[in-house]
């Protein structure tokens, strides 16, 4: 009967958030919003393919990345159930239509981006990494929609900057652990641009919960000389 009743309650937060995420495309089409959207890895598919990976990208788990960071959808941030069991204390909502769910219980910060061709995020970046670094002992889940463009493109940045990594690294070192991510080509560019003119500040690396991954020094060096 729990299980019962707990496969209810998961249809009800699909069926909540996709509402909401088709109400908002649809009032951003008649302002004029374009949702088409150049991704880093682009394939055709129909449609039934497409909503099925759309539905299993959604209510996937929430993806242990590098600090008590987790990176993951929408529908982790509104089951707290899901937020409990992660021991989620904070949360960073990088999109403009998903509300945050319990302002009462958790520690938010919403920056308000979409994923289409016209969204940036370089003027939000440092003010979002300030937030990760606050209370780095809690663990911490950041979310887009999906969990694959614009919550995954904060983490490649933060990697960028915290542990001086390129991008082609750090997307590589989050890939391969949350494998459904495809980031907003605009995003790419940016991070790109950003490690090309070498606008990301540098400091001396701090990492504590095990930093990269808990890998140790040989171990990344075996990763270096793979992704590099």
């Amino acid at each position: 009967m729990q299980d019962y009743f707990g496969s209810l309650k998961r249809l009800w937060l699909i069926s909540q958030l996709m509402t909401t995420k088709g109400a908002w495309l649809f009032t951003n089409f008649l302002k004029g919003h374009t949702r088409e959207v150049d991704r880093v890895d682009h394939e055709e598919t129909t449609l039934i393919p497409f909503v099925i990976q759309h539905l299993s990208n959604l209510v996937q788990e929430p993806s242990a990345i590098i600090d008590n960071i987790y990176l993951g959808s929408s529908f982790n941030s509104c089951n707290k159930e899901t937020l409990d069991q992660y021991g989620i204390r904070r949360i960073l909502n990088v999109t403009a239509e998903i509300p945050c769910s319990y302002p009462d219980d958790y520690t938010y910060k919403q920056i308000h981006v979409r994923d289409c061709r016209d969204s940036f995020l370089e003027s939000y970046v440092d003010e979002m990494y300030q937030f990760i670094l606050t209370n780095p002992d809690q663990p911490i889940l950041i979310h887009c929609y999906m969990g694959s463009s614009r919550s995954a493109s904060i983490i490649i940045y933060y990697i960028m900057r915290r542990y001086q990594k390129s991008y082609d690294w750090a997307h590589a070192y989050v890939k391969e652990r949350r494998s459904s991510i495809n980031l907003n080509i605009n995003f790419a560019q940016e991070l790109q641009d950003m490690e090309k003119y070498q606008t990301i500040p540098r400091g001396v690396p701090t990492p504590h919960a095990g930093g990269l991954g808990g890998l140790d020094v040989e171990e990344l060096g075996d990763l270096d000389a793979t992704i590099s």
